[in-house]
């Protein structure tokens, strides 16, 4: 039986090896499910997205959908979403599946990569590494690798904050900001984005508090490697 099937199932939740070394007599619990938005052109061109406000496609639209329907019943009381297009139709798509509507905030952006949003992946890379291999050096038209983990770390302290109190909450937003929520449940304040990718477009991650370790893990779609700026 696969991971999906097992949360789909409602049976009891596959704790990778690492997280059942940490289960004892507490019960762990769900803070944040976080959502990678659906698929654009721009993803199937292998473009760079930054801050590009590109519509979902088709897949996208499916995908957002199908995310929809994997979360219902988990008791998610809010959804908020990065306020680019692609994040907010797909945080909207799944609110019409949990009659939940979707708060935008701006802070949850993914990170600015400037003048390189919308160059190729493969050809333009390079460029890109250097950001990466620099993080206080800002991109040209964006920000720093590192303005853009402390806007994150801010930010998601917030969320956590709202979680604990209400219960869990879904934010959706990009893969860059999803790798960061990982360097920020490990502790790791900045970290390279290029690390392995954890979800693919359409795809869910979960936070859950066991004995007060924040411990993160891929529930649908998981991910290869990382690709910058989506």
């Amino acid at each position: 039986m696969t991971r999906e099937q097992l949360w789909y199932s409602g049976g009891y939740v596959k704790w990778d090896a690492e997280l059942r070394d940490y289960v004892n007599d507490t019960d762990p619990k769900i803070l944040i499910y976080a959502l990678r938005h659906g698929s654009t052109h721009l993803n199937e061109d292998n473009k760079f997205r930054g801050w590009i406000d590109v519509p979902l496609d088709e897949n996208g639209k499916d995908e957002a959908l199908e995310a929809g329907r994997f979360l219902a019943g988990r008791h998610i009381s809010a959804i908020y979403c990065s306020d680019l297009m692609r994040a907010y139709a797909t945080a909207e798509l799944v609110g019409d599946v949990l009659k939940l509507d979707a708060r935008e905030d701006k802070a949850l952006r993914s990170w600015d990569i400037g003048y390189l949003s919308g160059m190729d992946k493969v050809k333009d890379q390079a460029l890109l590494e250097h950001f990466v291999d620099n993080p206080d050096e800002q991109i040209p038209g964006g920000e720093s690798l590192t303005a853009f983990c402390d806007r994150m770390q801010s930010t998601l302290d917030k969320y956590f904050k709202i979680a604990r109190a209400t219960g869990p909450i879904l934010l959706v937003f990009h893969t860059s900001n999803v790798v960061q929520l990982g360097n920020y449940c490990k502790g790791e304040p900045t970290a390279r984005p290029e690390s392995d990718e954890t979800v693919l477009p359409g795809g869910v991650l979960c936070v859950t508090d066991v004995n007060g370790r924040l411990v993160t893990d891929a529930i649908l779609k998981d991910g290869g490697k990382s690709r910058y700026g989506s």
